[in-house]
């Protein structure tokens, strides 16, 4: 069975300490398991989810290895649940057509190439840095990657366009780069949306490298530093993406998205009011991104009171697998708040 890429650690969820034998042994303990259940009974991906990966991986290959304990077929559904289920087939049978990676299945203590990724622009004001740390975990006496580890950084436009790839950088054990724009991608000038892809060659574990970026202000009229993290890894679980204060007073919201896939993500986007929903479409080319204030998806949205405009839900309906970010100007404040969704 798949041995995790934490495995020198000892832990494979660091946030509860469980150990990868500690997780096999709840794996046998569950009549069938699943990751809901997992996450449900122990916490697992709960926290900082950075475990999620691995514990999926793990679980898919644990059935593999002992399909009795695999849940059986679902019933036939109907109505909605049927239509996702059928939507989300598909979507999976278009990716894999596409030509995405798959997730390494190599032993863990083997190098291997790691594929992450997060939103990335230039605008308004505002610019996203990547944050890298190479640290060897307490509990392990030394850097299970070396003495060093390296990574190219691609860049992807709005449109899905590849604006530029990045020299190899080295990060070296016990080091913290902030990387901005012009450290990565001198040739890039003026503004840009856009996703970040990074790619570790020869890595054992991704620890923490896991890429982070953080949305900072570059003008005085406003404040951030707002700090998210990866959101793509060679898997494509559906989204789903929802939001609970998209039109709070005295606070502008705003969506990060990039379609991390070779296909476009076309999907319908609601906001609901108590009892009234209102809904639009949104479309992004493959591998495209999007900076959009929510107020400004919905033309309806000025028939609705100020006043009635809270409490609020905003929903994104493809089960599709993007990365997806919110920020909140505070317009009284002059501050930015986000929101690693």
């Amino acid at each position: 069975m798949k041995t995790t890429t934490n495995v020198q650690t000892g832990y494979l969820c660091h946030c509860l300490r469980i150990t990868s034998g500690r997780f096999e042994e709840i794996l046998d303990e569950m009549p069938q398991p699943t990751f809901p259940a997992l996450k449900s009974a122990h916490g697992i991906g709960s926290l900082c989810s950075s475990c999620e990966y691995e514990a999926k991986g793990v679980l898919q290959e644990y059935l593999m290895l002992h399909p009795q304990k695999a849940q059986p077929p679902r019933p036939p559904q109907s109505g909605l649940r049927r239509d996702l289920g059928v939507a989300w087939g598909q979507i999976k049978q278009r990716v894999k057509g596409a030509g995405m990676p798959t997730a390494d299945r190599s032993k863990s203590g083997a190098p291997k190439t790691y594929h992450t990724g997060i939103f990335f622009m230039r605008r308004a004001g505002l610019e996203s840095h990547l944050v890298v740390s190479n640290l060897a975990f307490p509990e392990h006496p030394a850097n299970a990657n070396g003495p060093a580890a390296t990574f190219r950084a691609t860049l992807f436009g709005d449109s899905g366009e590849k604006l530029a790839v990045s020299a190899p950088v080295t990060i070296t054990d016990g080091q913290t780069l902030e990387l901005t724009p012009a450290d990565l991608f001198p040739t890039v000038t003026g503004d840009f949306t856009g996703g970040l892809y990074v790619d570790y060659e020869s890595l054992v574990q991704t620890g923490s490298l896991r890429p982070y970026g953080v949305l900072l202000s570059t003008v005085p009229d406003f404040r951030a530093r707002c700090h998210y993290h990866d959101k793509f890894g060679a898997f494509t679980d559906p989204g789903f993406f929802q939001n609970t204060s998209p039109f709070e007073p005295g606070q502008t919201c705003w969506m990060a998205l990039a379609n991390c896939q070779p296909l476009p993500y076309e999907t319908t986007v609601f906001a609901k009011f108590g009892g009234r929903r209102i809904d639009t479409r949104l479309s992004v080319e493959p591998m495209g991104s999007r900076w959009l204030k929510l107020a400004d998806l919905f033309p309806d949205l000025d028939t609705i009171p100020v006043a009635e405009r809270s409490p609020a839900l905003f929903a994104l309906e493809n089960p599709q697998h993007v990365m997806v970010y919110f920020y909140w100007f505070n317009e009284a404040a002059r501050t930015w708040m986000g929101q690693h969704h």
